[in-house]
């Protein structure tokens, strides 16, 4: 391929010029997941619109979008393949698919799991599917109901054998897949009147001498049972994968919705290391609220990382147009002005609804350069060092010295990486063929190598 010059006016992309370091993401239901072109489809699209990061929904009602026990079988893995891909092939992997060509691609995977719902009022529950095998283990009211008002059914969170079941499916995730992360979902009580298993109220008292009469022991005893579960699922994980992100959805409103009325105490799980970061669903149209929930988040963050969960609104095909696109735009403007150092979005079938109208919207005013996530200093990470190097390339057949910034990556990546170093350094800039379809970019064409180092130190001081 001969070699590819772009003549970038700096003006104009001045806008999008400022490269940011931060979590891109959005949520993958179980629905994205059924045919056999969606991995393809999804890591197009995450490249397409700038998105760095895909939460991929792995467990969704105690099914399986993976291949359980895969190669490693020390974690007992007894979960039913999702009824979600009824029809196609038992090989077909959705996970596996996503985590190969993602990672490929300079995406990262997270491996979302749903923890303690079990079924939804009209899910299936084929041979092996835990509240089938275990009805014995379902959470229940103070009325011995195993439903919450939703209609879902859920685990009891305080059962060690519950704890045990879920620690060893995670565990078994996290060693069959090469996954950046692990996404816990529903990581709580469907509301402070479950928890009244028989069971679990035995346990209670045995270990605390207290009765059900003490209405906040009782709660603080059940929060701790899950913070507890979280900190277990954090310690195994990072010994299997010491990279291995452990983040975890939760209520945005952290000393309401969250503490008091779903015993989820995530202040704790950040403030004790249990998680490396948490996403507020902060699922408000409000952008204000959305932007002081965040903030209230990060205030609590304790060293750890916040992701900003917004959700596309679900409206009807005939109200989705440049407004929809508009707020989204201006929650994740809020959410970025309140510290967050990520924006997830729920979900990817909202990106993509008429026309990708929401995804373009944000890629037009918000993620219009590519992005890396941020390292976590806790987890031994360190930037990366900068990949400049001053190289020989051919110019209509002439050697020229220039900077070599990257190498081997997408094509999209290679234009939008190509228009910022113009923006930023205002160098000429080549794009050629690298390998297996990737494009390597190069700044500069000299005929002097003092030239070419004296652009090289630009872009490592520029982070190049």
């Amino acid at each position: 391929m001969t070699a590819l010059v772009l003549a970038l006016a700096p003006a104009a992309f001045a806008a999008q010029a400022e490269a940011a370091e931060e979590v891109r993401g959005f949520w993958v239901r179980p629905w994205d997941l059924n045919s056999l072109a969606a991995p393809d489809e999804i890591v197009r699209e995450a490249l397409r619109y700038n998105f760095n990061a895909l939460f991929v929904e792995a467990r969704y009602r105690g099914d399986a979008l993976y291949i359980p026990n895969k190669n490693d079988s020390r974690y007992p893995n007894p979960e039913p393949r999702s009824p979600h891909l009824a029809g196609l092939p038992v090989d077909f992997d959705p996970l596996g698919e996503i985590v190969a060509k993602g990672r490929a691609a300079g995406l990262e995977v997270h491996a979302w799991v749903t923890t303690f719902v079990a079924l939804n009022r009209d899910t299936p529950s084929p041979p092996g599917h835990p509240a089938a095998q275990h009805p014995e283990w379902l959470s229940q009211n103070g009325r011995g109901e195993t439903r919450d008002r939703y209609g879902l059914t859920w685990l009891e969170p305080a059962l060690p054998q519950v704890q045990d079941y879920l620690y060893d499916v995670f565990a078994d995730v996290v060693a069959n897949y090469d996954v950046d992360g692990l996404h816990l979902d529903y990581v709580r009580y469907p509301s402070a009147e479950f928890g009244r298993h028989p069971k679990a109220i035995e346990l209670y008292q045995s270990e605390t001498g207290k009765t059900l009469d003490d209405a906040r022991a009782f709660a603080d005893w059940r929060r701790q049972k899950i913070n507890a579960f979280v900190n277990r699922v954090y310690d195994g994980i990072s010994k299997l994968r010491p990279s291995c992100r452990l983040t975890a959805a939760v209520y945005a409103s952290r000393t309401g919705a969250a503490y008091a009325d779903h015993l989820q105490d995530w202040t704790a799980w950040l403030a004790g290391g249990y998680v490396d970061a948490v996403i507020p669903m902060a699922y408000s149209r409000d952008a204000g609220v959305v932007g002081a929930q965040i903030e209230d988040a990060v205030g609590a963050a304790g060293g750890r990382y916040i992701y900003a969960g917004i959700m596309v609104p679900e409206v009807p095909a005939k109200y989705f147009d440049e407004k929809v696109g508009a707020e989204m735009v201006a929650k994740a403007r809020s959410a970025r002005e309140a510290g967050a150092e990520g924006i997830v979005v729920f979900s990817y079938g909202g990106l993509l609804k008429e026309d990708a109208l929401v995804a373009r919207a944000l890629y037009d005013d918000v993620f219009g350069t590519p992005a890396k996530p941020p390292v976590m200093s806790w987890k031994g990470e360190v930037p990366l060092a900068p990949a400049a190097e001053v190289v020989t390339i051919y110019v209509k057949g002439e050697p020229k010295f220039a900077v070599r910034a990257e190498q081997d990556v997408p094509r999209r990546h290679a234009y939008l990486l190509a228009k910022e170093i113009s923006a930023r350094a205002g160098a000429q800039v080549f794009i050629k063929a690298g390998k297996d379809r990737t494009y390597r970019v190069y700044a500069g064409a000299y005929a002097d190598r003092d030239a070419a180092a004296a652009l090289r130190d630009r872009l490592v001081e520029l982070g190049y």
